[in-house]
């Protein structure tokens, strides 16, 4: 697959990023596929490669995105398939992996082809709630996304969660703990 033609093409890899996703409520089945499947295949094969190294640390980076950390009405789907990514990011990030650092990262609305043509990927009461929800954004380039993550992969640490959003410098936040969060 192209992860092999990849690592034979560079005789090595240290940084894998997993940046495939897809937003469409209506091709639910096709956005599952890709945005949890694949996020997870190439995990797992990068960790697969990953720890065979002999030499220098490997790095992971799974984007997600902000909709996996806050539910959103208009695109459950969507959202469910980012909070799988969070929490799939997390929890291999706890396993022994002494080589591979593991990091999530949640990039708030950028300017990115997944914005086009929203009237063909949701239905027609989610295409009026998300067009007003939008308004609101501050999106932000995906060169400010990818600088960024470039500085996150330098210094972050394995299970280290980052947002990037409105054009402004990342920030680690951290996943809370369920017990911590119980309401009386």
């Amino acid at each position: 697959g192209a992860f092999e033609a990849t690592v034979e093409k560079f005789d090595n890899l240290d940084i894998v990023i997993n940046n495939a996703g897809i937003m469409n409520e209506i091709e639910w089945e096709k956005m599952i596929n890709t945005n949890i499947n694949g996020t997870i295949h190439g995990n797992l094969l990068a960790l697969e490669y990953l720890q065979r190294k002999s030499s220098s640390e490997g790095v992971i980076i799974n984007v997600a995105s902000v909709a996996g950390l806050r539910i959103a009405g208009y695109n459950p789907i969507y959202t469910a398939t980012k909070f799988a990514i969070v929490a799939a990011s997390c929890s291999l990030s706890m396993e022994k992996n002494s080589n591979v650092r593991i990091i999530t990262v949640c990039p708030g609305p950028t300017e990115t082809p997944i914005m086009e043509n929203v009237k063909s990927k949701f239905s027609e009461n989610q295409v009026e709630v998300f067009a007003t929800v939008v308004k609101g954004y501050r999106f932000q380039s995906s060169s400010h996304v990818s600088k960024q993550i470039s500085a996150i992969i330098e210094s972050g640490m394995n299970g280290s969660m980052w947002v990037i959003e409105k054009g402004e410098p990342a920030y680690k936040i951290r996943m809370p703990q369920y017990e911590k969060l119980r309401h009386l």
